[in-house]
């Protein structure tokens, strides 16, 4: 994944796009709720790509360690 402009909506729907198939095979449903955010004007694709990972790792430990039905993903405006 290349999160070319740092646009963490756009970011967080491919990785929803690749994850909802694996999660889906677990047997978890995906509560998606990511709305548009405030334009971050610091966030460039490091940053993003660091989210990215951050999500990646919380929903991993979430698959192997909490015998979960759902995950919920959710981004607000501040």
């Amino acid at each position: 994944m290349d999160p070319t402009d740092g646009d963490l909506v756009t970011v967080l729907g491919m990785f929803r796009y690749r994850m909802e198939p694996r999660l889906s095979a677990c047997g978890i449903s995906f509560d998606w709720a990511v709305n548009d955010m405030p334009e971050l004007n610091d966030v460039g694709p490091k940053k993003a790509l660091q989210v990215l990972r951050i999500v990646q790792e919380a929903i991993n430990n979430v698959i192997k360690h909490a015998n979960a039905s759902t995950i919920r993903l959710e981004t607000g405006s501040t």
